[in-house]
């Protein structure tokens, strides 16, 4: 299952080691296993096949690293899925999509 991100419930995404200058990456929607992103900024030239980390704030259940996978790139939309997660981020994942389906989220 697929959900949206909440102004009340955020998800923030960066790609560490980029410094706090960069630009902010809109996540559009998240599930377990993975994200989708806006194409732009750091995602503008990636294609798929292409392996990222990235690190993911879900909300109030912490900030984790994980390496990604692009699967999916059209014009608009990049579609990354989780590579060889830690249990912790899948468990902070889980807590945060099931959090936000309680709270009427769906994608």
């Amino acid at each position: 299952m697929r959900v949206a991100p909440r102004a009340d419930l955020p998800l923030r995404a960066m790609i560490p080691g980029r410094g706090v200058l960069q630009q902010p990456i809109t996540v559009l929607d998240v599930s377990v296993g993975g994200v989708a992103v806006s194409r732009s900024g750091s995602f503008a030239s990636v294609n798929v096949g292409d392996q990222l980390r990235l690190k993911l704030t879900f909300a109030s259940f912490g900030a984790h690293e994980v390496a990604v996978e692009v699967r999916r790139a059209d014009a608009f939309v990049i579609g990354l899925q989780f590579v060889d997660a830690p249990s912790e981020m899948t468990t902070a994942a889980t807590r945060y999509v099931s959090e936000l389906m309680e709270r009427g989220a769906a994608a």
